[in-house]
């Protein structure tokens, strides 16, 4: 029975170090695991190249300006939903 309690209260403490330990990653947003991904996206996934095909009624320049895109900036501070201002179907 000695073995049995052993295992479970070591099960017990490892489940509480799991749970504790998400609580920090979701309550602290400026926490080390987040900055190391947030700063990985940031560097590998950059905008180096933009082509647009099928523009008739809108330049090139027009719909570049007004998204504000500029090369070698994060994608992810793209704003989606100024895109869904030229499209015809939306």
């Amino acid at each position: 029975m000695s073995k049995l309690m052993r295992k479970i209260s070591l099960l017990l403490v490892f489940i509480a170090i799991f749970i504790s330990f998400s609580i920090y990653l979701v309550v602290y947003k400026n926490n080390p695991i987040n900055n190391y991904f947030s700063n990985f996206t940031a560097t590998f996934f950059k905008l180096e190249k933009l082509k647009l095909d099928g523009r008739e009624r809108s330049s090139k320049e027009r719909i570049l300006s007004s998204l504000a895109l500029e090369i070698n900036s994060p994608i992810f501070y793209i704003n989606l939903s100024s895109f869904h201002l030229y499209s015809p179907f939306f």
